[in-house]
């Protein structure tokens, strides 16, 4: 089984000042995702959608899930999948980063006792990593600040 999500930021001047001209933006890039879909063999994807005007505007990730544990209240079982490194950031300062599988070579990662949760690739994701040179893809906003695994474990599952 699969997991489709699908996330548009509507506040970019591309989507118009009306309900009709925000309507069509997005009907013109559900089309774009719609083409890029179309054929795609592979069963895990995901990428950045982006407005017509070319800036970023939202991201979307198809993703392979056991539904045995999909949706459970509790986190535990996917919680062995939270990595937890050691991180600098700011001007130097030490702390916890929390990681966790996007597919497609990406994860989600946040640091302590943020709701900041971003995506970047798994290979700038390492023990001691100073998180203000990675190269984020896409962001959300997670519901409490991420202070443990079972936090980070249940932002991603609930974005």
């Amino acid at each position: 089984m699969s997991d489709f999500n699908l996330t548009i930021d509507t506040g970019n001047a591309a989507f118009g000042p009306t309900p009709t001209d925000r309507n069509c933006e997005l009907a013109r890039m559900l089309r774009d995702l719609a083409d890029k879909l179309d054929g795609d063999p592979r069963e895990e994807a995901s990428g950045r959608l982006h407005d017509g005007n070319g800036n970023g505007a939202g991201h979307w990730s198809l993703a392979a899930f056991d539904h045995d544990h999909h949706g459970a209240d509790d986190v535990a079982d996917l919680v062995p999948d939270v990595a937890e490194l050691a991180c600098t950031y700011g001007r130097g300062t030490a702390g916890t980063v929390y990681t966790y599988p996007a597919g497609m070579g990406l994860a989600w990662y946040a640091v302590a006792g943020s709701v900041n949760v971003n995506c970047a690739g798994e290979d700038e994701l390492c023990d001691g990593v100073d998180v203000e040179g990675i190269e984020d893809v896409d962001t959300f906003t997670a519901g409490q600040p991420i202070n443990r695994p079972e936090d980070m474990a249940r932002a991603c599952r609930d974005m």
